[in-house]
């Protein structure tokens, strides 16, 4: 950009648009001509005499133009021009975090969201998500976190950090420590070793900044010591409640406040392997908003609330002779329900607390269930939330889970066709719902969520560990807690640090092979070998008529349908999500094996007719 447009744009780097000044020199408010109208800008304008040169320059501008992202703030332009070297950046209205660290009107439920925020643009820097390299911050800070209208957080200034490859494990060294007092990795101040680790550390002192109302630099004035120490020193002396912001202590739920002080607490440790990465700070900071909300969350609920009394009266008191299932999180009984002036049959999964709370489990399966409405979807009657008890009261589907028929001479071929098509009708609405503005990723598709009525339709269950997604983020990665059931969960979870749609698609094929093979996702009595390496060795060096059911085989009557059916399920089990297909591709391709078995068995029984 001109530098005489950007001198207009400031009227001529007037102190009256000065809004900020550090090391690098300092930063001006303006209103730049953008085609007919002006945009308001703020343009950073470097200072060689205070440390920043061509290096620091070039390399804040190769990362905004490399790692566009939503909560990183965004690159406008330019100018390196007469000695002047500026850096121009989107406005953000309401200014820098630190400016509000003590007002009251910024609530407990707002300042989550922002924490939320920069954990999200940290887990883009620290993992690429895409990119062959990461970014090292190096001064994360409150002063550094900008704010627009709406109170969404933009992570800036990266005339600091670095760039390292992705695969790259070794530890920066760097001769000369940067960044900000009483934000500093102890071990990084005193070593000069830097990792991304010393980021998490950083923002650890920004989430208690946050907690507490206070920056770090006040809290040395009044203190004597910085944040960090200031936390320990609490801690220790068992006054966790104490450090939190009295104007917003009010505010916070227990639960919300715990799991927050628990992440941000690790954050400090002096020990960077014990310091929790991006994803599982951006995880926990989810839950604690989450507790947060369940109150209000649960309250759009309460026409679905079911007494426990009536839940514990339709199972005779929860008795052993009406358990159907074992094993999720917790124990599911068949009961004969009263409600809304019918009796209807139910099956009412008693969620075990012992287990961990099950807070976030039980209302993801609740607020799953009662927005979605699908034939092969298990519906929901409503939910018991009452003296420590929380309950999800379904549907009784009659003949139970097809885990249990997976070697069932009864189960014919036509019926796993139109079984399998049921689920990737489902799964297909939960991905891809032109009616919705979110996508729900499963994350727990096997043989026993998928629940079988007395027509022998499917009908999808087992909604505990979803995840609500907006349409706009499909291909991003979520990270997550728990990954599914054992042999049907997708590999590139560990690599990728969470779940995409493509993680369904993987479980979604396991789960083709169990009803082909007529055997489990894990093998028994095969050194635990997964079925999935068996399907795909199978498919690639062949014959897999060796590990076809062999009773299934004989009934399989359109050689054309089998390898559709295989070619389907081998291609969600690539090993790159990319390469794996979508839920509207699988659907057509069961389709077309359906159709070709019912073609088959017609021309046998005319054939048996003549």
């Amino acid at each position: 950009m001109l530098l005489e447009d950007i001198k207009q744009a400031t009227q001529n780097f007037n102190n009256d648009n000065c809004i900020g000044r550090g090391g690098f020199g300092r930063v001006y408010k303006g209103n730049l001509q953008d085609g007919d109208g002006f945009k308001t800008i703020v343009a950073k304008r470097l200072d060689s005499r205070f440390g920043q040169g061509e290096q620091q320059f070039l390399s804040e501008l190769q990362i905004l133009l490399d790692f566009k992202h939503e909560s990183v703030i965004g690159l406008v332009g330019f100018c390196d021009e007469n000695d002047e070297k500026i850096i121009i950046y989107e406005y953000a209205s309401k200014g820098s975090l630190d400016r509000y660290l003590n007002d009251a009107s910024l609530t407990w439920g707002k300042r989550l969201d922002i924490c939320i925020d920069v954990a999200i643009a940290l887990d883009f820097l620290h993992g690429g998500v895409g990119k062959q390299a990461k970014v090292i911050h190096r001064d994360i800070k409150t002063a550094n976190i900008l704010l627009n209208d709406d109170w969404k957080a933009k992570l800036a200034d990266f005339g600091l950090s670095l760039v390292s490859p992705l695969v790259k494990e070794t530890d920066y060294v760097i001769d000369h420590v940067c960044g900000t007092t009483g934000y500093l990795d102890p071990l990084y101040r005193k070593s000069g070793f830097l990792t991304i680790e010393s980021d998490i550390y950083s923002f650890g002192v920004v989430l208690f900044e946050i907690l507490c109302g206070r920056s770090t630099f006040e809290i040395q004035k009044h203190e004597g010591h910085y944040l960090p120490e200031f936390i320990e020193k609490s801690f220790k002396e068992g006054k966790h409640g104490e450090v939190v912001f009295e104007q917003i202590r009010e505010q916070i739920v227990p639960k919300s406040l715990i799991t927050f002080q628990e992440v941000a607490y690790k954050c400090l440790h002096l020990d960077r392997e014990k310091r929790p990465t991006t994803k599982k700070v951006l995880m926990q900071l989810k839950k604690a908003l989450v507790f947060q909300n369940m109150a209000s969350t649960m309250n759009q609920f309460a026409h679905l609330q079911i007494p426990l009394e009536d839940v514990a009266k339709a199972t005779n008191n929860f008795h052993h002779d009406n358990i159907i299932e074992h094993g999720g999180v917790g124990i599911a009984y068949k009961g004969r329900l009263l409600w809304s002036g019918r009796l209807m049959e139910i099956a009412a999964r008693r969620f075990d607390c012992k287990h961990g709370d099950g807070d976030l489990e039980f209302l993801a399966e609740i607020s799953a269930l009662s927005d979605l409405k699908h034939k092969n979807l298990v519906s929901i009657i409503g939910f018991c939330d009452e003296i420590n008890e929380k309950i999800i009261v379904t549907t009784y589907e009659a003949n139970g889970s097809l885990g249990q028929y997976l070697n069932s001479l009864n189960l014919t071929w036509k019926q796993r066709l139109r079984i399998c098509l049921g689920v990737a009708r489902a799964l297909s609405y939960l991905h891809y719902d032109k009616g919705r503005d979110y996508a729900i990723l499963h994350c727990n598709i096997n043989s026993n969520t998928i629940l079988l009525d007395d027509n022998w339709e499917a009908k999808l269950s087992g909604f505990e560990f979803s995840i609500k997604q907006s349409v706009n983020d499909k291909d991003q990665v979520c990270p997550c807690e728990h990954t599914g059931t054992l042999g049907c969960v997708d590999p590139a979870i560990e690599k990728m640090g969470g779940v995409t749609h493509k993680s369904d698609i993987y479980s979604f094929g396991v789960f083709l092979f169990e009803t082909l093979c007529g055997r489990k996702a894990v093998i028994q009595n095969e050194a635990d070998r997964s079925l999935a390496q068996m399907a795909k060795y199978g498919y690639e060096n062949g014959p897999l008529h060796d590990i076809i059911d062999l009773h299934l085989l004989n009934q399989i009557l359109s050689p054309q349908s089998l390898l559709i059916y295989s070619k389907v399920a081998y291609s969600c089990l690539k090993e790159d999500r990319a390469d794996r297909p979508n839920m509207h591709y699988i659907m057509a391709k069961l389709e077309k094996a359906l159709e070709l078995q019912l073609r088959g068995e017609n021309i046998v029984r005319l054939f048996f007719l003549f």
